[in-house]
C-alpha cells in the first residue's frame, strides 16, 4: 500500500448519520401535518417521533455503539431526537447550523438565536453556541431554488468542517511508524502480501495496521532492484461522530459515485457513511432502522 493511501485513511472520519424521529411537518395520516408543514415554523417532534427516538436510543445500546462526539442541527425536532438519544450521556454535544435542513418550506425555518434557549432548554449546556456560523438567524433564506434544494455548497462545507475537527481523527501509537526491514523486498515481511487488519464493522474499536513499502533513494546498481523499507503504521481505534439532522440536507451529504442520488434516511435510521479526506463519501451500511412503532 502507497504511504499517502494509507494517510488519506488515517484522516476519514466514520460518521453515524440520523435523521430525526417523525415532526409534526412530516407526511402522516393527520391532514394537519400540511399545516404544519407550511404554515409553523420549527415544529417539534410527534409522540410517534420520541417513541420512536426512545427506540433507536435502546437499539444504539443493545448492538454496543458509542460516540466521542455529537453533532446535531438547531432545528427544534433535531435537539429533541439527540436529548433522547444521548442526552445525559459522556459524549459532548455541539450544535452546527450547517447541518440544519435545507429551508424550502415554512418547517424549515427555525427559531432565532435569542429564543433558542429559552425554547429548547435541553440544549443550553451544549456546546457551539459562540461559533461564527452560529448568528442570531442562523438558518438559511427560504426558497425554492435549486441551490437551496440540492445545498451543494453548505455540504461541502461542513464536510471541510469535519475533516477538520480533531476529535475525529484515527490516532497512532507512540511506535505508529517503525522500519521493519530493508532488503531486495518484494513483499511485506513474514506475509506475502499487502496486509491490512480493521475492524468488519464500526462497533468493534479494533487497531488498524499497515504495511506500506518505501523506496529507498539509493539507486539500483547493475540491473538489481532498488532496495525498499518496510514500514508498519500502526493506528488507534477510530472515533466517531453521531450527526444528528434531517432528510433532505443527508441525502445531499451522501450522494457520489455509490448513491447518485444520495441516501433519504426514514425517521430515526442510523445510517453508517465514511467521510474520505478528498471529501468523497462512502456509504457502509444502514442500522436501526425503526419497525413500526405506533
Amino acid at each position: 500500500m502507497e504511504l499517502g493511501r494509507v494517510t488519506m485513511e488515517l484522516d476519514s472520519k466514520l460518521l453515524c448519520l440520523i435523521r430525526h424521529g417523525q415532526g409534526k411537518h412530516n407526511p402522516r395520516a393527520d391532514p394537519r401535518f400540511l399545516y404544519h408543514l407550511a404554515m409553523v415554523r420549527d415544529p417539534e417532534l410527534t409522540a410517534l417521533g420520541e417513541r420512536q427516538a426512545k427506540a433507536l436510543r435502546a437499539r444504539l445500546r443493545a448492538e454496543g455503539h458509542s460516540f466521542d462526539a455529537i453533532v446535531v442541527s438547531p432545528l427544534s425536532r433535531a435537539i429533541q431526537t439527540c436529548d433522547l438519544l444521548f442526552g445525559g450521556g459522556p459524549a459532548p454535544i455541539r450544535l452546527c447550523p450547517l447541518l440544519t435542513e435545507r429551508c424550502c418550506s415554512g418547517a424549515d425555518v427555525g427559531t432565532p438565536k435569542s429564543e433558542l434557549r429559552e425554547r429548547r432548554p435541553e440544549c443550553s449546556a451544549w456546546e457551539g453556541w459562540d461559533d461564527a456560523d452560529f448568528g442570531e438567524q442562523w438558518w438559511p433564506t427560504r426558497t425554492l431554488s435549486q441551490a437551496e434544494y440540492w445545498p451543494l455548497a453548505r455540504v461541502q462545507r461542513l464536510k471541510d468542517w469535519l475533516l477538520a475537527r480533531p476529535d475525529a481523527r484515527l490516532t497512532r501509537t507512540p511506535r505508529g511508524l517503525r522500519r521493519v526491514r530493508t532488503g531486495y523486498a518484494y513483499r511485506p515481511p513474514a506475509l506475502g502480501t499487502y496486509r491490512r487488519r480493521r475492524a468488519a464493522c464500526p462497533q468493534g474499536a479494533t487497531y488498524r495496521t499497515y504495511w506500506v513499502r518505501v523506496p529507498s533513494v539509493r539507486t539500483a546498481h547493475r540491473g538489481a532492484p532498488g532496495r525498499s523499507y518496510w514500514l508498519v503504521i500502526t493506528a488507534g481505534p477510530e472515533r466517531r461522530l453521531a450527526l444528528v439532522g434531517h432528510k433532505g440536507l443527508m441525502q445531499c451529504l451522501t450522494a457520489g459515485a455509490d448513491l447518485p442520488s444520495g441516501h433519504r434516511l426514514g425517521n430515526c435510521e442510523a445510517f453508517w457513511v465514511r467521510l474520505h479526506a478528498d471529501g468523497r463519501v462512502c456509504p457502509l451500511y444502514a442500522t436501526s432502522s425503526h419497525p413500526a412503532i405506533r
